[in-house]
């Protein structure tokens, strides 16, 4: 079931005459943020073209990827409005007219739903009244929210085995939109719980989006479109109205098509947000950071950077994966950087051990703390919405079965429910294990170790999760590097400690700028 259907797009596609046919001179396809912000300016291009030629592109082709869930219904009034304030001089900065789909767990506060792809927060009593502190930002800052994008529901959070799926396992299925497909191969997964964001931003169906991570759910999609993606840390930007897995991991991050298109939707991100406390920690600034200052081509010049062989290397079993990776490696020596090669974690074993609780570290905190964090979301739509608690979203989805459960079960929604309160102590010693193995005694420890600046690590489902990082809290950024046999983009990615993010823009645009990997796909 999709909301993206000719009801949905009506009210514009009566008024639609098709971009190409409006402005004959704009390069639509791959256009950055700073193309179309040059077009604005010369007056070669408004809003409205560049909302009109994203909708008629949707509208023919994405029925084959399923990728935009719902468009914004206000979004040429929201166009024109951009175009007014720009021709007054009122323009709000490089986001400013720029069209940002946003992954179906962030909530708008306006016309749109937020289901996180369940069919059980589908409904008119369940959507939001209220806006997300991001997008309420990207607001203010001039950005057009022009719609939600498909996601695996409940960001691969509800099944432990999801062999039944089209891809053998959940990625990209959700009630709501059905399977998403990749953007370069409909045979391979669109990866990730943010497939949808990615997949649109890859096929140039919006400019950028705004994905979620908790462990790999921005990164491994954007590796696997050619996109650079960026997790920020825990606390640098506000999760209130963000359908959650887990407090302690979750954050939103761009994915954009440049490092410079990443970086710039950074600096309407981030900043402290008294609805969510962990952006008060002491370390993330009161004045908003220039991200845009550290796009230096030569920033891997001296830069101490280590290769974490054991686990985070050693899984990768394509052989032109491999390959890939370690061209990079000579590619950061020849930019200057200085390899320390090998920088392993010490716990690396410890975090990949699933012994532990219930299937290890971080999936036992991650069970523990959704089961409380969705009850805290959900208190806070209507009082209308019958969806109160994680229970009943388990007997939603046992009583429509047939739409919500066709190819996995709910085991992993099964297996939080069992779970006791954040006031156990095995919760407390959990999370205290979680933070130590991945950061004290674990990244912190190596990077201490060997004077490290960042880790470089493959992007590959083979070997996580769990990411070291991600349970810390860590920054990490996805660059393209390469294509496998199949015509499918491969991501290398940097990582280091917490609001360490201008050092890893600064590594990633210098690789980006140096290797120029990103290939766009061929639409079906």
């Amino acid at each position: 079931m999709r909301s993206i259907k000719a009801l949905t797009l009506f009210s514009t596609l009566c008024l639609s005459v098709l971009a190409a046919d409006q402005n004959t001179t704009f390069k639509f396809e791959e256009a950055s943020i700073l193309d179309i912000q040059a077009a604005f300016t010369k007056g070669t291009l408004t809003s409205r073209q560049l909302v009109q030629w994203y909708v008629d592109r949707i509208h023919e082709h994405d029925h084959n990827y399923n990728s935009v869930s719902e468009l914004n219904p206000d979004i040429f009034m929201l166009a024109d409005r951009a175009d007014a304030l720009r021709k007054a001089g009122k323009s709000r900065g490089l986001l400013h007219g720029i069209p940002i789909l946003l992954k179906d767990n962030i909530a708008t506060g306006d016309k749109m739903h937020n289901t996180a792809g369940s069919l059980a927060l589908y409904s008119e009593e369940c959507r939001p009244t209220k806006s997300s502190t991001i997008a309420t930002k990207l607001r203010q800052a001039g950005a057009l929210i022009f719609g939600k994008a498909c996601m695996s529901e409940w960001a691969n959070f509800r099944t432990t085995d999801g062999s039944g799926a089209e891809y053998k396992d959940p990625d990209g299925w959700s009630g709501r939109c059905g399977q998403t497909h990749n953007a370069y191969n409909i045979t391979r997964s669109p990866s990730g719980s943010s497939g949808g964001p990615a997949v649109a931003v890859a096929l140039n169906f919006v400019t950028a989006s705004l994905g979620t991570d908790t462990d790999c759910s921005i990164i491994a999609p954007a590796a696997i479109h050619g996109l650079v993606g960026i997790r920020p840390t825990v606390g640098l930007i506000s999760r209130n109205m963000v359908i959650p897995i887990s407090h302690s991991q979750d954050t939103p991050g761009p994915m954009a098509k440049s490092v410079t298109d990443a970086a710039i939707m950074m600096e309407a991100l981030a900043g402290q947000d008294p609805r969510d406390p962990l952006t008060n920690m002491p370390r993330n600034p009161n004045k908003p950071i220039k991200y845009t200052k550290y796009l230096n081509k030569d920033g891997l010049k001296g830069a101490r950077i280590g290769i974490p062989r054991h686990i985070y290397w050693e899984k990768m079993n394509r052989p032109e994966e491999k390959a890939v990776a370690e061209d990079a490696i000579e590619k950061l020596k020849s930019l200057g950087a200085i390899i320390i090669d090998h920088a392993d974690l010490p716990t690396a074993d410890q975090i990949a051990d699933t012994s532990y609780g219930l299937g290890g570290v971080e999936a036992t905190l991650l069970n523990y703390e959704f089961k409380q964090d969705i009850k805290d979301y959900l208190s806070n739509l209507k009082r209308q919405c019958p969806m109160k608690n994680l229970a009943d979203l388990i007997q939603y989805n046992k009583d429509h079965a047939d739409k919500e459960m066709p190819l996995f079960k709910q085991e992993a929604f099964e297996t939080a429910q069992n779970t006791t309160g954040l006031d156990d102590p095995f919760y407390k010693e959990t999370l205290r294990l979680n933070r130590e193995l991945s950061g004290p005694s674990g990244i912190d420890a190596a990077f201490q170790k060997y004077n490290l600046d960042a880790m470089f690590v493959p992007v590959d489902w083979a070997f996580f999760p769990p990411q070291p990082l991600a349970m810390a809290g860590y920054p990490q950024i996805s660059v393209p590097i390469g294509m496998d046999d199949e015509g499918v983009p491969f991501g290398m990615s940097f990582y280091a400690r917490a609001f360490d993010e201008p050092k890893l823009i600064q590594y990633a645009y210098a690789l980006e700028q140096a290797t120029q990997a990103r290939r766009p796909p061929q639409l079906l």
